[in-house]
């Protein structure tokens, strides 16, 4: 049996050591070889510890994630099955800065979620960390951080940028770049931007509308609408494209980007009547790098700080600034489009939910069928629209059920003729193609006067 003299010295030893390793922590650039260190509470992993150089020989992806960043946890499954694809070639490892016991009352919670929300992810985790975020900070997440083989940093990303395309190239070419994720470090995201910029006259910024062209790394906090009662004012604060702005204004902050969201049929609720869409309108397909190149092109930091006033009237200025700022006009009008439009062909509700409960859940299964169960029948439809968006189709709840549904199609949804056939025979329900007047979203260039 160990002597507990010994026991306690060996641990004393430890604790001196990392606080050590702690002070000579340095950031490291891209370039440069990265410290051997020891990290400590690794999860997933057969030691607690692990040393930068065990994985010797290994590209190694570090992973920022957070429990409040919700791209970062939907991003678990892919990064899970990037792992498996590419095995001891490389090692993707998650780290947060999270404790393990607000961690374990986050899992708890998630347990009583969907599907997705349940998912835990196998891969190597760090938690509580405090030696890689020193090593690689940042101040935006997801964050990707990417080690050759040599323990050479080689690349810091979006999180997106961890796909297997990238991964194959990094692991032929260890001298390949990828575009750089530069985090503004000293921005501090719960102050205005405005008067960080202009630090010498901060007690004189009493109201302004400011637009600036897209800073990468300074995202920080958005605001729909804030009031603050000791200084008086109400302010916005909004970081997008020109159709991102818009979309704010006229759909109650439910949209985002307007070509990736069900609210605006993927686009199609969109009219442009303007000389110039290019800055408007993308040509192609939107899940590419080129859209994102078009989108951090054409994207803008907003922020305006009013005299107290209602969210409307603080709206209807958001939406002059636009119009004087891009010399454009927005408004909301009535046109006749090409529609798909769910209808129900008789009184049966053979799509009532028959759960008792509140939980709602859906998705694709391996064999691909679409299921739906306690959801609603405007869920069914945008799920339509956005597994069609090559369609020139508008689509449409005009069932008026209320209600909850289950739904299941064995038929990719993106196959009309199969999923109507379906829909038929099993619900009584119909998708019927006519020209129908749909509310749209209409962008026309100021008139000058």
């Amino acid at each position: 049996m160990l002597d507990k003299h010994f026991i306690l010295l060996f641990a004393l030893i430890m604790t001196l050591s990392a606080s050590a390793q702690q002070k000579q922590l340095a950031p490291v650039s891209i370039g440069r070889a990265v410290p051997k260190v020891q990290i400590y509470n690794v999860q997933n992993h057969s030691q607690t510890s692990f040393n930068i150089s065990d994985f010797k020989d290994k590209l190694i992806i570090f992973d920022f994630w957070d429990v409040n960043c919700t791209p970062c946890i939907k991003a678990f499954p892919k990064l899970d099955s990037l792992q498996n694809e590419f095995g001891d070639k490389v090692q993707i490892i998650l780290v947060t800065t999270t404790s393990k016991n607000e961690l374990d009352k986050w899992y708890a919670i998630r347990k009583e979620g969907s599907a997705l929300h349940r998912y835990t992810p196998k891969l190597i985790s760090v938690i509580q960390d405090t030696v890689l975020s020193k090593l690689f900070p940042h101040t935006t997440i997801p964050h990707s951080v990417w080690i050759n083989g040599d323990g050479i940093l080689q690349a810091v990303t979006q999180g997106h940028y961890a796909t297997s395309e990238n991964i194959k190239k990094m692991l032929v070419d260890k001298n390949l770049n990828l575009p750089e994720k530069r985090d503004f470090l000293t921005y501090d995201s719960k102050q205005s931007q405005f008067p960080q910029i202009y630090l010498q006259y901060p007690d004189k910024l009493k109201y302004y509308s400011t637009l600036m062209g897209y800073v990468p790394g300074l995202s920080g906090s958005q605001s729909r609408f804030k009031v603050d009662s000791v200084n008086k004012t109400v302010s916005i604060k909004r970081v997008g494209t020109i159709l991102d702005f818009y979309g704010d204004i006229f759909s109650s902050y439910r949209a985002g980007d307007p070509y990736k969201s069900p609210f605006y049929d993927f686009g199609k609720r969109i009219v442009l009547d303007v000389k110039d869409s290019s800055r408007l309108f993308f040509k192609g397909n939107i899940e590419t790098e080129e859209y994102e190149v078009l989108r951090s092109n054409n994207k803008y930091h907003y922020e305006t700080v009013l005299p107290l006033m209602t969210e409307k009237e603080a709206y209807r200025h958001y939406l002059e600034d636009m119009n004087a700022f891009f010399g454009l006009q927005a408004k909301y009008e009535e046109r006749e489009m090409k529609s798909l439009v769910l209808v129900r062909t008789s009184s049966s509700e053979k799509f009532k939910s028959a759960a008792h409960i509140l939980e709602r859940s859906g998705g694709i299964t391996k064999d691909g069928t679409y299921f739906m169960k306690n959801g609603s029948l405007l869920g069914l439809v945008r799920e339509l629209s956005e597994n069609n968006k090559d369609k020139p189709y508008i689509f449409i709840d005009s069932t008026e059920y209320k209600g909850r549904a289950d739904i299941e199609i064995k038929s990719p949804l993106s196959n009309l003729k199969a999923v109507r056939r379906e829909l038929i025979e099993k619900y009584a329900l119909d998708l019927v193609e006519k020209n129908q007047l749909v509310s749209v979203l209409v962008i026309s260039d100021k008139k000058r006067e």
